[in-house]
């Protein structure tokens, strides 16, 4: 058998634990950072998809009970006559919004 290389007999030199001690510590660090990010904002992209959902399900909703009344009207300005879309009464003001069973509340 061949005698091993000194160095490989004493074990591992300072430096080389020094190295591997940085490495371990900046990989926990990344893993670390990565996770907060993930519970930070993985929940707001889920909050944009479901007011999507939302603001569909409305202008759906107000297809289904508008488009009769537009239909009949046959013209423009009987068309404006007709109630306006939205609610009165909602206590919201411009640029604001209330969620409802599967749609959004309009004002």
């Amino acid at each position: 058998m061949t005698p091993l290389p000194r160095w490989l007999a004493r074990g591992l030199g300072l430096r080389a634990r020094m190295t591997a001690s940085y490495v371990l510590v900046t990989f926990a660090a990344v893993i670390v950072v990565e996770a907060l990010a993930g519970i930070l904002l993985l929940p707001n992209l889920n909050v944009q998809a479901d007011l999507d959902n939302r603001v569909v399900n409305t202008a759906n909703m107000y297809v289904k009970e508008y488009e009769p009344m537009l239909a009949d009207a046959g013209t423009l300005p009987a068309a404006l006559a007709k109630p306006e879309l939205g609610r009165p009464g909602t206590g919201l003001g411009p640029g604001q919004e209330r969620t409802v069973d599967q749609g959004v509340l309009i004002p």
